[in-house]
Protein backbone atom coordinates (compact mmCIF):
# COMPACT_ATOMS: atom_id res chain seq x y z
CA UNK A 1 0.00 0.00 0.00
CA UNK A 2 1.37 3.97 -0.75
CA UNK A 3 2.67 6.18 1.85
CA UNK A 4 -0.31 8.21 2.71
CA UNK A 5 1.08 11.86 1.70
CA UNK A 6 1.99 14.69 4.77
CA UNK A 7 -1.26 15.86 6.13
CA UNK A 8 -1.21 19.99 4.70
CA UNK A 9 -0.37 18.21 0.98
CA UNK A 10 -3.51 16.53 1.33
CA UNK A 11 -5.29 19.95 0.72
CA UNK A 12 -2.64 20.24 -2.18
CA UNK A 13 -5.02 19.18 -5.30
CA UNK A 14 -2.61 18.23 -7.33
CA UNK A 15 -1.12 16.01 -4.28
CA UNK A 16 -4.52 14.67 -3.56
CA UNK A 17 -4.90 13.42 -7.40
CA UNK A 18 -1.09 11.67 -7.36
CA UNK A 19 -1.87 9.87 -4.54
CA UNK A 20 -5.27 8.69 -5.23
CA UNK A 21 -3.79 7.99 -9.27
CA UNK A 22 -1.30 4.92 -7.18
CA UNK A 23 -3.80 3.98 -4.98
CA UNK A 24 -6.23 3.13 -8.20
CA UNK A 25 -3.25 2.03 -10.11
CA UNK A 26 -2.09 -0.59 -7.18
CA UNK A 27 -5.97 -1.68 -7.22
CA UNK A 28 -5.96 -2.92 -10.41
CA UNK A 29 -2.91 -4.67 -10.55
CA UNK A 30 -3.58 -6.78 -7.57
CA UNK A 31 -7.29 -7.52 -9.24
CA UNK A 32 -5.06 -8.45 -12.28
CA UNK A 33 -2.58 -10.56 -10.60
CA UNK A 34 -5.85 -12.48 -8.94
CA UNK A 35 -7.99 -12.73 -12.27
CA UNK A 36 -5.03 -14.30 -14.13
CA UNK A 37 -4.29 -16.97 -10.14
CA UNK A 38 -7.79 -17.89 -11.28
CA UNK A 39 -7.71 -17.94 -14.91
CA UNK A 40 -4.48 -20.44 -14.78
CA UNK A 41 -6.32 -22.46 -12.13
CA UNK A 42 -9.66 -23.14 -14.30
CA UNK A 43 -7.60 -23.81 -17.45
CA UNK A 44 -5.67 -26.64 -15.74
CA UNK A 45 -8.36 -27.56 -13.70
CA UNK A 46 -6.62 -27.75 -10.55
CA UNK A 47 -9.45 -27.27 -7.57
CA UNK A 48 -11.73 -29.84 -8.70
CA UNK A 49 -10.95 -31.85 -11.61
CA UNK A 50 -14.11 -32.29 -14.88
CA UNK A 51 -14.16 -35.91 -14.31
CA UNK A 52 -15.16 -35.47 -10.57
CA UNK A 53 -17.74 -32.65 -11.56
CA UNK A 54 -19.14 -35.14 -13.95
CA UNK A 55 -19.22 -38.06 -10.87
CA UNK A 56 -21.00 -35.80 -8.91
CA UNK A 57 -23.58 -34.58 -10.93
CA UNK A 58 -26.95 -35.63 -10.45
CA UNK A 59 -26.35 -37.49 -7.36
CA UNK A 60 -28.09 -36.23 -3.86
CA UNK A 61 -25.92 -35.53 -0.91
CA UNK A 62 -26.60 -38.43 0.46
CA UNK A 63 -25.08 -40.12 -2.73
CA UNK A 64 -22.42 -38.21 -2.59
CA UNK A 65 -21.89 -39.35 0.65
CA UNK A 66 -18.16 -41.25 1.00
CA UNK A 67 -15.15 -38.92 -0.27
CA UNK A 68 -12.86 -36.27 0.96
CA UNK A 69 -12.29 -34.55 -2.11
CA UNK A 70 -8.73 -32.55 -2.29
CA UNK A 71 -7.48 -30.40 -4.87
CA UNK A 72 -3.64 -30.80 -5.92
CA UNK A 73 -2.41 -28.56 -2.88
CA UNK A 74 -4.55 -30.15 -0.33
CA UNK A 75 -6.72 -28.16 -0.04
CA UNK A 76 -10.01 -29.55 1.12
CA UNK A 77 -12.85 -28.99 -2.03
CA UNK A 78 -15.63 -31.20 -0.99
CA UNK A 79 -16.10 -33.08 2.79
CA UNK A 80 -18.94 -35.28 2.65
CA UNK A 81 -18.28 -37.71 4.95
CA UNK A 82 -19.73 -41.93 4.34
CA UNK A 83 -19.33 -45.00 2.31
CA UNK A 84 -19.80 -45.16 -1.14
CA UNK A 85 -17.57 -46.02 -4.00
CA UNK A 86 -17.16 -44.47 -6.62
CA UNK A 87 -16.68 -45.71 -9.72
CA UNK A 88 -13.99 -43.61 -11.46
CA UNK A 89 -11.49 -43.28 -8.84
CA UNK A 90 -9.06 -41.49 -11.31
CA UNK A 91 -11.43 -38.21 -10.31
CA UNK A 92 -10.05 -38.63 -6.76
CA UNK A 93 -7.17 -37.59 -5.15
CA UNK A 94 -7.73 -38.45 -1.92
CA UNK A 95 -10.07 -40.54 -0.22
CA UNK A 96 -10.06 -41.57 3.97
CA UNK A 97 -11.93 -44.64 4.94
CA UNK A 98 -14.08 -44.26 8.22
CA UNK A 99 -14.29 -46.59 11.24
CA UNK A 100 -17.22 -48.77 10.82
CA UNK A 101 -18.55 -51.93 11.62
CA UNK A 102 -17.49 -54.25 9.99
CA UNK A 103 -14.17 -53.61 9.30
CA UNK A 104 -10.45 -54.23 10.53
CA UNK A 105 -8.58 -51.87 12.43
CA UNK A 106 -4.53 -51.67 12.97
CA UNK A 107 -3.35 -50.21 16.37
CA UNK A 108 -0.84 -49.28 18.78
CA UNK A 109 -1.64 -48.65 22.40
CA UNK A 110 0.00 -48.32 26.10
CA UNK A 111 -2.51 -50.16 28.67
CA UNK A 112 -1.93 -48.69 31.95
CA UNK A 113 -3.89 -49.52 35.81
CA UNK A 114 -4.85 -46.33 37.80
CA UNK A 115 -2.00 -46.02 39.04
CA UNK A 116 0.53 -45.73 36.09
CA UNK A 117 1.22 -49.53 36.57
CA UNK A 118 2.34 -50.84 32.85
CA UNK A 119 -0.02 -53.72 31.95
CA UNK A 120 0.00 -53.98 28.13
CA UNK A 121 1.70 -52.57 25.33
CA UNK A 122 1.77 -52.82 21.12
CA UNK A 123 4.03 -51.06 19.98
CA UNK A 124 3.86 -52.41 16.38
CA UNK A 125 0.67 -52.00 14.79
CA UNK A 126 -1.50 -55.07 15.26
CA UNK A 127 -5.22 -55.59 13.91
CA UNK A 128 -8.23 -55.93 15.07
CA UNK A 129 -11.51 -56.58 13.60
CA UNK A 130 -14.72 -53.64 14.55
CA UNK A 131 -18.02 -55.64 14.96
CA UNK A 132 -16.80 -58.74 16.39
CA UNK A 133 -14.70 -60.29 19.99
CA UNK A 134 -11.81 -58.63 19.12
CA UNK A 135 -11.76 -55.21 21.38
CA UNK A 136 -13.96 -54.16 24.67
CA UNK A 137 -17.24 -52.67 23.12
CA UNK A 138 -16.33 -49.03 25.02
CA UNK A 139 -13.18 -49.07 22.89
CA UNK A 140 -15.06 -49.87 19.38
CA UNK A 141 -17.40 -47.34 20.60
CA UNK A 142 -14.77 -44.74 21.00
CA UNK A 143 -13.26 -45.66 17.29
CA UNK A 144 -16.49 -45.42 15.32
CA UNK A 145 -16.29 -42.73 12.83
CA UNK A 146 -12.64 -42.28 13.49
CA UNK A 147 -9.86 -42.36 10.58
CA UNK A 148 -5.96 -42.86 10.44
CA UNK A 149 -4.05 -40.80 12.87
CA UNK A 150 -7.01 -40.68 15.35
CA UNK A 151 -5.78 -40.47 19.11
CA UNK A 152 -7.18 -40.73 22.27
CA UNK A 153 -7.13 -41.58 26.00
CA UNK A 154 -9.63 -44.00 27.57
CA UNK A 155 -10.45 -44.44 31.68
CA UNK A 156 -11.93 -47.82 31.40
CA UNK A 157 -14.08 -48.45 34.45
CA UNK A 158 -14.54 -51.83 35.52
CA UNK A 159 -17.80 -52.69 34.53
CA UNK A 160 -16.35 -51.56 30.72
CA UNK A 161 -12.98 -53.98 30.63
CA UNK A 162 -13.40 -57.30 32.53
CA UNK A 163 -16.11 -56.15 35.41
CA UNK A 164 -16.25 -56.68 38.99
CA UNK A 165 -13.67 -59.46 40.90
CA UNK A 166 -16.06 -62.53 41.48
CA UNK A 167 -15.23 -64.36 44.47
CA UNK A 168 -17.57 -67.42 43.63
CA UNK A 169 -15.07 -67.82 40.16
CA UNK A 170 -12.60 -69.09 42.68
CA UNK A 171 -12.35 -72.72 43.34
CA UNK A 172 -9.72 -75.28 44.03
CA UNK A 173 -9.93 -78.97 42.78
CA UNK A 174 -7.46 -82.16 43.18
CA UNK A 175 -3.91 -81.96 41.60
CA UNK A 176 -4.54 -85.37 39.98
CA UNK A 177 -6.53 -83.56 37.47
CA UNK A 178 -4.02 -81.65 36.07
CA UNK A 179 -1.12 -82.32 33.77
CA UNK A 180 2.17 -82.70 35.41
CA UNK A 181 4.39 -79.36 35.34
CA UNK A 182 0.79 -77.16 36.00
CA UNK A 183 2.08 -74.17 37.43
CA UNK A 184 0.58 -70.57 38.28
CA UNK A 185 -0.12 -68.55 35.13
CA UNK A 186 -1.04 -71.38 32.90
CA UNK A 187 -4.68 -71.04 31.55
CA UNK A 188 -7.47 -73.77 30.53
CA UNK A 189 -10.76 -73.27 28.53
CA UNK A 190 -13.68 -74.53 31.49
CA UNK A 191 -13.49 -76.67 34.04
CA UNK A 192 -10.79 -79.97 33.68
CA UNK A 193 -12.62 -82.93 33.12
CA UNK A 194 -13.96 -84.89 36.57
CA UNK A 195 -13.92 -81.56 38.67
CA UNK A 196 -15.68 -81.87 41.74
CA UNK A 197 -16.63 -77.91 41.82
CA UNK A 198 -20.43 -78.23 41.33
CA UNK A 199 -21.84 -75.35 38.99
CA UNK A 200 -18.67 -73.24 37.37
CA UNK A 201 -19.38 -72.22 34.01
CA UNK A 202 -18.03 -74.79 31.71
CA UNK A 203 -17.78 -71.80 28.90
CA UNK A 204 -14.83 -69.53 30.88
CA UNK A 205 -11.59 -69.44 31.09
CA UNK A 206 -9.81 -70.31 34.66
CA UNK A 207 -6.47 -69.00 35.30
CA UNK A 208 -3.91 -71.26 37.88
CA UNK A 209 -3.73 -69.19 40.76
CA UNK A 210 -1.68 -71.35 43.66
CA UNK A 211 -0.34 -75.07 43.07
CA UNK A 212 -0.62 -77.79 46.06
CA UNK A 213 0.60 -80.98 46.51
CA UNK A 214 -2.52 -82.51 46.90
CA UNK A 215 -5.19 -79.48 45.20
CA UNK A 216 -4.63 -76.71 42.51
CA UNK A 217 -6.64 -73.66 42.68
CA UNK A 218 -8.38 -71.86 40.09
CA UNK A 219 -9.87 -68.31 38.85
CA UNK A 220 -12.69 -67.91 36.58
CA UNK A 221 -12.34 -63.93 36.80
CA UNK A 222 -10.24 -61.67 34.20
CA UNK A 223 -6.88 -61.27 35.50
CA UNK A 224 -8.06 -57.52 35.21
CA UNK A 225 -11.46 -58.40 36.62
CA UNK A 226 -11.86 -55.21 38.87
CA UNK A 227 -9.12 -52.73 37.86
CA UNK A 228 -9.74 -49.72 36.44
CA UNK A 229 -7.46 -49.21 33.15
CA UNK A 230 -6.75 -46.11 31.38
CA UNK A 231 -5.89 -46.33 27.81
CA UNK A 232 -3.51 -44.68 25.37
CA UNK A 233 -4.72 -45.67 21.69
CA UNK A 234 -3.45 -44.63 18.24
CA UNK A 235 -5.53 -45.74 14.87
CA UNK A 236 -3.11 -46.83 12.36
CA UNK A 237 -4.61 -48.05 9.45
CA UNK A 238 -8.28 -48.97 8.34
CA UNK A 239 -9.14 -51.22 6.01
CA UNK A 240 -12.26 -53.44 4.70
CA UNK A 241 -12.47 -56.80 6.42
CA UNK A 242 -12.60 -60.11 4.38
CA UNK A 243 -15.81 -62.27 4.25
CA UNK A 244 -13.65 -64.81 6.58
CA UNK A 245 -13.49 -62.11 9.14
CA UNK A 246 -16.86 -61.15 8.73
CA UNK A 247 -18.47 -64.39 9.01
CA UNK A 248 -16.07 -65.92 11.87
CA UNK A 249 -15.89 -61.90 13.54
CA UNK A 250 -12.27 -61.71 14.00
CA UNK A 251 -8.95 -61.54 12.00
CA UNK A 252 -7.63 -64.33 10.66
CA UNK A 253 -4.96 -64.42 13.22
CA UNK A 254 -6.28 -62.78 16.24
CA UNK A 255 -3.60 -61.01 18.65
CA UNK A 256 -3.00 -62.60 22.09
CA UNK A 257 -3.48 -59.26 23.57
CA UNK A 258 -5.31 -58.33 26.93
CA UNK A 259 -8.11 -56.42 25.34
CA UNK A 260 -8.74 -59.43 22.96
CA UNK A 261 -12.20 -60.27 24.57
CA UNK A 262 -13.02 -63.60 22.60
CA UNK A 263 -13.26 -66.74 25.00
CA UNK A 264 -9.93 -68.81 24.92
CA UNK A 265 -7.59 -65.91 23.98
CA UNK A 266 -7.74 -63.13 26.96
CA UNK A 267 -3.78 -64.06 27.62
CA UNK A 268 -1.51 -60.85 28.45
CA UNK A 269 1.84 -60.52 26.33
Amino acid sequence: MGELPARGSLFDQPGLHTFLAGQVEQSRSTQNRRGVRHGLANQQRLFLPMLAHESLRGKSAKQREGLIWFDIFGHVVIVALGRERQQNTKAIYHAVMLIQNPCVVSLTWRLEDAHGTLIDELTDPVEFFVGGGDLLAKVEEVLIDQEVGFQTQLHLEPEHAFGDYNPELVFFEARTLFPDGVEPGMQFDGVPEGAQTPDMPTDAVYTVTEVYPAHVVLDGNHPLAGVALRLDLTVRDVREATEDEISVGSVSEPALTVLATAPGSPHLH
